[in-house]
């Protein structure tokens, strides 16, 4: 939940209660919009318990999908409305696509993956947590999402693109294949060239 104080500032007499919450509740409709068909569910602040692995329930799909929870505001910054048609440029493995479905918006769902591997994997995720009839609403497809707009120019009403990143938190424990081993540094270099050109196409596949 957004905290509903705001920073002081002589501009706004503090002394005005009213004030403070009219223009908080406008800070929050700028910022994000909360879909309450998205179900989330976090423990409460300083409980670092671990959630158990979810099981199948009696139509045979997984109950609920463990999801970092900075991953669900993008989600709610695109605000989807019903009868959008929208695009998820860099779907896999599939977190934000599930959320996606869950606001029950989307006239259309495009998940897309340029990873063959990742696009299988995605594929798994919808498989598992999805009834059959839902799955078979998403177009999920391979392509180089920086050629997107040589097939779908300004054809969706909303653009998900959660670009390649370098990964961090997990870069620091897997020493194998992480992007700041020596033989990935042209990849590395050419990340910040490859997000940008992700972004442009994401703007051209928008209406």
């Amino acid at each position: 939940e957004l905290d509903s104080s705001i920073e002081e500032d002589d501009s706004v007499p503090t002394s005005s209660p009213q004030i403070q919450t009219e223009l908080s509740k406008t800070q929050e409709q700028h910022f994000l919009y909360f879909n309450h068909n998205i179900k989330c569910y976090t423990f409460p602040k300083g409980d670092i318990s671990r959630f158990r692995q979810a099981r199948p329930d009696i139509i045979g799909v997984l109950g609920y999908y463990l999801l970092d929870a900075a991953s669900i505001l993008p989600v709610l910054a695109l605000n989807v409305q019903p009868g959008n048609i929208v695009l998820d440029l860099c779907a896999a493995p599939g977190g934000k696509t599930l959320a996606l479905l869950q606001t029950r918006y989307c006239c259309e769902l495009t998940a897309n993956d340029v990873s063959m591997s990742r696009k299988v994997r995605l594929r798994n995720v919808l498989r598992s947590y999805l009834p059959k009839e839902i799955q078979n609403t998403v177009r999920v497809t391979s392509l180089d999402g920086r050629n997107w707009c040589h097939t779908e120019t300004g054809t969706y009403d909303k653009v998900l693109v959660d670009v390649p990143c370098t990964n961090d938190r997990k870069s620091v424990l897997d020493e194998d294949n992480n992007i700041f081993t020596y033989g990935r540094k042209g990849e590395r270099q050419m990340l910040p060239m490859l997000q940008l050109q992700l972004l442009i196409a994401g703007v051209l596949a928008a209406k």
